[in-house]
């Protein structure tokens, strides 16, 4: 994908987080994140309880997803942004969702997404990028909300 004339939109003015060019397409983009808000905290807890001296009272974690729950948390953030958008009007509606998810790396992410839908009324192309590995970045299949 081509990307030119990206550019952020102003605070307040969201969604979408910018404006680009996308294979010349003026497209609306909005990023969101991927993470178990639980696992984060508990971690962050830990580390700080660590790093002042102490024993955590619960170790640093990190979450074993599973393939239901990717693609229910997956779903759920594509229903978060799938609504009116400022700005445009735009030829794409683009979500990117990164994570830094531990366990989701590209041959768990590829299995867990083989034959997987998800559904949107404004969406044309959602992303799924992974901060670490080779070709981390999904193109979801996405169908039409009747």
């Amino acid at each position: 994908m081509q990307v030119t004339r990206l550019t952020s939109r102003a605070p307040g003015q969201d969604p979408p987080d910018c404006e680009a060019e996308l294979d010349g397409h003026f497209s609306g983009v909005e990023v969101t994140e991927l993470v178990d808000q639980e696992t984060l905290e508990q971690s962050i807890r830990a580390t700080q309880q660590r790093e002042a001296g102490g024993d955590p009272t619960k170790p640093e974690v990190f979450l074993l997803w599973d393939r239901a729950q990717l693609l229910f948390e997956l779903q759920a953030r594509i229903d978060a942004k799938d609504r009116s958008w400022k700005g445009g009007p735009y030829e794409r509606y683009v979500l990117v969702i990164h994570t830094d998810e531990f366990s989701l790396d590209r041959e768990t992410v590829a299995r867990f997404l083989q034959g997987a839908t998800f559904q949107t009324h404004i969406l044309t192309d959602v992303f799924l990028g992974l901060s670490f590995g080779t070709d981390p970045i999904f193109r979801l299949d996405l169908l039409p909300r009747a």
